[in-house]
């Protein structure tokens, strides 16, 4: 049984053992950042926690059944009766099935860490969080009392941000399975290139298997002699039995595509009653700004939830969430807003997102109130955030881009411009 692809891939393996390790490298610097990430994980974590926890996630009772068109639909008409108790209950009985999977896997803290660093780096020390702080999102008593909207967008951002701390960890803890120790500053990066591009091959087994079901023997059988020679010259210490390794990246696909499957399924919920109010010309009191973030190559959702700190954006390079709602006949007509959010670098479109989603301090408020009217780069920045904390939408124009390092640079030629 030939697979092209899986051939394609088997190519470029051949034509990378062919160069000389201190060749260019292989790994981009994105992907040496993850690395990096997962290094600063197991140095002060368990890697077994972060299974244990999205299976106990993924695994509890708490079935979203009821995310579905009827309750979207009566969105805008509901007021603390007792159909919103029920989806109510649930979704804040996720967050909290959330929290402890964020907090018993080691994730909670580097959320928390790397929001403050971005701050820190970014000069922007007045958004920097406490525990404290990220806890008490995830208070059952509050989220009880909460309205859905928001409810929803909280269950999708940290699902999002926990998926995503789950899948690059788990996916270097993977890697590392190959070289067992083996890694050095000489030869990491071709190391990971070469785990990388086995994963990629059992990655098609999976889809091929969920393809037409049922199909992975008979293909792992088909590679078995070819995969075991190709990779013992590269993994040594490593079995490179393709069946044993097919089930470790099958337990870690199924786990990310139920994960997925939630979020998308939220996500969808949350989309649908933002564009039903905004048609009905009602104004959601919780979430009063939202709009689209449009590009050649992706599609994407910010919302401006009132009372936090900056502004969750949602991204799906192959748009299946967005193409599924906004293109139906009922959505065609409506008047989509552009959203603008906050750029850390235009050039490559890097986006200032949140690592958190947290409420201010009042003692933060009086700082970032202060930071709004200093005349300096991140002023606009500031003067941003107290409109989302004030409910209050920023003028979203064209000419009100945020671009951070254009800010900052401009900044400082007013400062050379005045010490001359």
């Amino acid at each position: 049984m030939v697979n092209y692809k899986i051939e394609n891939i088997l190519t470029q393996i051949r034509r990378a053992k062919a160069m000389n390790h201190s060749a260019p490298d292989f790994y981009n610097l994105y992907s040496i950042k993850k690395r990096a990430l997962y290094k600063d994980y197991i140095a002060e974590n368990d890697i077994s926690s972060l299974i244990d926890s999205a299976f106990k996630y993924t695994n509890n009772n708490l079935e979203l059944s009821f995310v579905d068109n009827r309750y979207s639909e009566i969105f805008r008409y509901i007021d603390g009766g007792e159909v919103e108790k029920m989806p109510v209950k649930q979704l804040s009985g996720n967050l909290n099935a959330l929290f402890e999977a964020m907090k018993t896997s080691g994730i909670k803290d580097m959320l928390i860490k790397k929001h403050n660093m971005r701050c820190t780096d970014n000069d922007l020390d007045a958004l920097a969080i406490t525990e404290s702080q990220f806890d008490a999102e995830f208070d059952v008593a509050t989220n009880n009392r909460s309205k859905l909207p928001i409810l929803y967008l909280k269950n999708v951002f940290w699902l999002q941000k926990y998926l995503r701390m789950f899948k690059n960890l788990q996916l270097q803890e993977i890697f590392s399975q190959n070289f067992k120790g083996d890694e050095t500053p000489e030869n990491i990066n071709y190391l990971l290139y070469m785990a990388f591009k086995k994963y990629e091959i059992l990655d098609t087994i999976y889809f091929e298997e969920k393809r037409g079901g049922n199909r992975e023997m008979p293909m792992c059988l088909s590679y078995r002699e070819v995969y075991k020679n190709i990779f013992d010259d590269i993994f040594p210490n490593s079995e490179n039995d393709i069946s044993m390794d097919y089930q470790m990246v099958y337990e870690y696909k199924s786990i990310l595509d139920n994960l997925n499957s939630k979020k998308n399924m939220l996500l969808e919920t949350l989309i649908k009653s933002q564009i039903r109010e905004s048609q009905a010309n009602v104004l959601n009191q919780t979430i009063p700004s939202w709009g689209v973030i449009k590009s050649e190559e992706s599609i994407s959702v910010g919302f401006e939830p009132e009372g936090y700190m900056l502004t969750p954006v949602f991204n799906y390079k192959n748009k299946y969430v967005y193409s599924q709602i906004l293109t139906t006949p009922q959505m065609r007509t409506y008047p989509y807003k552009e959203f603008y959010p906050i750029y850390l670098s235009r050039e490559d479109e890097k986006l200032l997102t949140p690592s958190v989603l947290v409420k201010p301090t009042p003692e933060q408020i009086k700082e970032i109130k202060l930071q709004s009217k200093r005349k300096w780069y991140n002023q606009e920045i500031y003067k941003r955030v107290l409109c989302q904390i004030n409910g209050k939408p920023y003028p979203h124009e064209k000419t009100n881009i945020i671009n951070l390092s254009d800010l900052k640079n401009q900044d400082r030629r007013n400062e050379i411009g005045k010490s001359r």
